[in-house]
C-alpha cells in the first residue's frame, strides 16, 4: 500500500503545476496584419463568384419536346418525368400545367380531342375539357 501512495502523491502534487494557464509574454502577442496569402485566397477572382453570393438561377435546358407515339399512357408518363425534374430543378410546383409547359420549356404533343392536361397530386393526366 505504501508503495502506490508513493507513486501516486507525486503525480497529484505535480498536476496542478500543469494545469496553469500563463500570461502571454512579449514573444507570444498576435499581429492584427492579415497575412498575403490569406487575403488573396480570400478575394474572388473574376472567374469565380465571391462565397457569400446567392447561387446562380439554374440555367433552362435545349427545350425538351415529347413526341406523341400514340400512346397516351407513354406521354402523360414522360411528361410526369418532365414534371419531376421541373420540381428538383426549381424547388417549386408549378400552379398549372398551362405554368408548367410556360416555364420548363417542355414542348407537349396536343391533348387528344375533347381532354386538357391537368397536374393533380404530382403527376400529368387527362380531363375532359
Amino acid at each position: 500500500m505504501n508503495r502506490v501512495a508513493f507513486l501516486v502523491l507525486p503525480i497529484f502534487l505535480l498536476l496542478p503545476l500543469g494545469c496553469k494557464k500563463s500570461s502571454p509574454g512579449p514573444a507570444t502577442q498576435t499581429t492584427t496584419q492579415q497575412d498575403p496569402v490569406v487575403e488573396q485566397s480570400s478575394a474572388s477572382s473574376p472567374d469565380q463568384p465571391p462565397l457569400h453570393a446567392p447561387p446562380l438561377p439554374p440555367t433552362p435546358a435545349a427545350p425538351k419536346t415529347i413526341q406523341d407515339n400514340g400512346n397516351t399512357d407513354a406521354v402523360l408518363g414522360q411528361l410526369s418525368q418532365e414534371l419531376r425534374k421541373y420540381v428538383v430543378r426549381t424547388r417549386q410546383a408549378p400552379k398549372n400545367f398551362e405554368e408548367f409547359i410556360a416555364t420548363s420549356h417542355v414542348q407537349a404533343p396536343p391533348p387528344p380531342p375533347g381532354k386538357k392536361y391537368v397536374i393533380e397530386r404530382g403527376v400529368i393526366i387527362l380531363k375532359n375539357t
